[in-house]
């Protein structure tokens, strides 16, 4: 199978009548199957001549951010762990993983990594961020603050869809119209829905199958 693939080729609209994607180039590609993974609002404001009713939905799919901050400390011991949850309220985080324990080969030998997850809506503050990741890092026994090597902030903007009153009707409505152009919505933010990696890796199948 041959295939033109294009890598930082940003979308700029998509024409579902007549089956035209234009890149921010000003370049047009025709296609005879679409599948769409970007989340469903995204998805929906590329579209010129959507519907009123569609532009309302997509409008009223709300998402949480997730800033996540990493760190770089050599290792001082404390508790093992791949990841854990803090509920507590004085954690203004709710998630520490730590990948070189998930795998030693991410972090050089004597040292240890954690990303810390925040969740928020808006801008992230992520000074602020770095900082309280820091502390609470250092408060739990895993770093000592003047063994740290790196400290930086990585925001991925949407993260987490909101399951709130105008969700399900939202959803669907947006869904439909893609559908009934037979375009194929993918994965957790095409399909618009909270599911893991493995869950993701099955809808990459399944859409694959229905555009062989």
């Amino acid at each position: 199978m041959r295939a033109d693939v294009r890598l930082s080729s940003r979308v700029q609209s998509v024409d579902l009548a007549r089956r035209r994607i234009r890149l921010v180039s000003g370049e047009e590609l025709e296609y005879d199957a679409l599948v769409l993974t970007a989340p469903l609002p995204v998805c929906a404001r590329l579209l010129g001549e959507a519907p009123a009713e569609v532009r309302d939905a997509a409008s009223r799919l709300r998402a949480v951010s997730v800033t996540v901050v990493e760190v770089g400390a050599k290792d001082r011991g404390g508790e093992r762990f791949h990841w854990a949850y803090f509920p507590e309220k004085e954690f203004p985080f709710y998630r520490i993983g730590s990948p070189s324990e998930v795998n030693p080969a991410l972090a050089p030998a004597g040292f240890r990594s954690f990303a810390v997850e925040f969740a928020h809506r808006g801008a992230p503050e992520t000074k602020r961020f770095i900082e309280q990741a820091l502390e609470g890092l250092s408060r739990c026994g895993l770093i000592d603050r003047g063994a740290v090597v790196l400290s930086r902030a990585r925001t991925i903007p949407v993260a987490y869809v909101l399951f709130d009153h105008d969700h399900a009707q939202a959803r669907a409505t947006v869904q439909r119209h893609f559908e009934r152009h037979g375009v194929q919505l993918a994965g957790r933010y095409g399909k618009w829905e909270y599911s893991s990696m493995e869950d993701a890796l099955l809808s990459g199948r399944e859409a694959a199958r229905n555009v062989a």
